[in-house]
């Protein structure tokens, strides 16, 4: 038996539509202005994501070989480096890719 992880990104399934705001995401919260606009940046990937069907695949052929790597990490191209890029990059500087990514202020 082996254990695999498959890691999927923002994929177009319609599984956000269905997302639930908690009462502090009110619309006088201060936080607010921020949260609308990363929440935009959510919805988009979503939106503009890949089939599901690409993460069925994945899943399909770890299931059928003999041995399947442990991590599979699937998504748009971004999200899918993303992870080297954390490995790679100094902290400070994975952090204001990751903050210019989702347009968060600061």
């Amino acid at each position: 038996m082996h254990v695999v992880l498959v890691e999927p990104g923002d994929f177009h399934t319609g599984f956000a539509d269905n997302r639930k705001l908690v009462r502090a995401a009110t619309p006088d919260s201060m936080y607010r202005r921020q949260f609308d606009r990363t929440l935009g940046v959510f919805i988009a990937d979503e939106q503009r994501g890949p089939p599901p069907m690409d993460v069925a695949r994945v899943v399909h052929h770890a299931l059928e070989v003999a041995r399947p790597r442990l991590r599979h990490v699937v998504g748009m191209p971004l999200q899918r480096s993303s992870i080297a890029l954390k490995k790679l990059l100094p902290w400070r500087l994975f952090a204001w890719v990751f903050r210019k990514t989702y347009e968060i202020e600061g």
